[in-house]
């Protein structure tokens, strides 16, 4: 059985910190609970620097890079405490939502767990964007974690 925590280890903000800690101690403890792999992916996006007359995006081979190596320093960093073999750790091009769900059948995952950050008014009721077109697109068992100390409003009326 495979348990994938995805993360945003290039978060730079306190809440989303505490977020990526709160998905890995989770998955850490439901693997060691249910003896299940942990997996741990994060999908990056790279903006074009243009389209090409076919319609096909056009990326600057050295941004690419760059983004992609500041994405494994973070991802290794924030892994680290949890000593996870390397082949369970992925850095994965692309949006989310594909990355992930493409992810989940390749590997034949049982439960993504994700991270949401808690709003208030309106985007309270809502899970979050990414989060949402995740859901979307999954054919396994999700786990969303709200970040450390966050309160469930009691009247959302």
């Amino acid at each position: 059985c495979k348990i994938l925590a995805a993360v945003e280890p290039v978060a730079i903000d306190e809440d989303h910190q505490e977020l990526n800690q709160a998905i890995l101690t989770t998955g850490r403890q439901l693997a060691e609970s249910l003896g299940a792999q942990l997996h741990v992916i994060n999908a990056f996006s790279v903006i074009p620097v243009g389209t090409a007359f076919d319609g096909t995006d056009i990326y600057h081979e050295d941004y690419v890079e760059s983004v992609r190596e500041l994405h494994q320093q973070k991802l290794h960093d924030l892994v680290r405490p949890f000593d996870l073999p390397g082949e369970r750790v992925h850095l994965r091009q692309g949006a989310p939502a594909d990355v992930i769900q493409d992810f989940v059948t390749e590997a034949d995952v049982r439960l993504v767990i994700l991270g949401t950050l808690a709003r208030s008014g309106v985007a309270g009721i809502f899970i979050g964007n990414t989060a949402e077109s995740v859901l979307d697109e999954l054919s396994c068992d999700v786990l969303t974690v709200k970040q450390p100390g966050y309160v469930t409003p009691v009247d959302l009326a």
